[in-house]
């Protein structure tokens, strides 16, 4: 599983990260107007950051499909990824006042606990991946979080740029290489940071209900 795993993830890290090269690049690609420079910069931004949200939801995607392939039975595996499909499938937040819906999820449950599981892929509410929302995503599904340093404040300052330009406010920044640069670098470290703790955790089968 480890070994298939981490492959699976350094092709999404190394697509990406060339795809992240050519988006640097273009501002400056036959472009002499400073004018169309200067959008070409802002724009960047966010296009690099889509490809961090794709990479994060396709990581955590890998990672269930491989625990899916151990056909494990219900009492294996970790409650937190059981939570996370029954969270999916029934939405354990929905408060079912009415009495037959929730008998119907009561039934519905029973059912569930009858067969040995398979765990829901889609990550529903994925956006905006600041270090907060990462970290939830991460123990949702009984991995390891993310240090606090110096992941934080660069995630956080990542989204919350590129959710000023993806918006359409008028940006109070000055968008210069130098931050292109910046925010290409955390983006980098931190995909290959989430492979890390993804490969590990799998190493350390928290998948498993010990």
């Amino acid at each position: 599983m480890n070994n298939i795993l981490e492959e699976k993830i350094n092709y999404e890290i190394d697509w990406r990260t060339k795809e992240i090269s050519i988006i640097k690049t273009m501002p400056y690609t036959g472009i002499k107007d400073n004018e169309r420079r200067k959008v070409l910069l802002k724009y960047s931004i966010v296009s690099m950051y889509s490809l961090w949200e794709g990479y994060v939801r396709k990581v955590l995607a890998y990672y269930i499909e491989e625990v899916n392939k151990l056909t494990l039975e219900m009492d294996e595996i970790n409650v937190n990824l059981i939570m996370h499909d029954l969270d999916c499938k029934y939405q354990l937040a929905n408060p079912r006042k009415d009495i037959d819906k929730k008998c119907d999820f009561v039934k519905a449950l029973k059912e569930y606990f009858k067969n040995d599981p398979i765990i829901t892929q889609n990550i529903p509410g994925f956006k905006n991946i600041d270090y907060k929302t990462l970290n939830k995503y991460l123990k949702t599904l009984g991995l390891k979080e993310f240090p606090e340093k110096p992941f934080k404040n660069d995630l956080n300052k990542l989204v919350k740029i590129r959710n000023i330009i993806a918006h359409g406010e008028e940006n109070p920044l000055v968008i210069e290489q130098n931050m292109v640069n910046e925010l290409s670098f955390i983006i980098l470290c931190s995909m290959h940071e989430l492979c890390m703790v993804v490969v590990e955790e799998s190493c350390r089968q928290s998948y498993l209900n010990l």
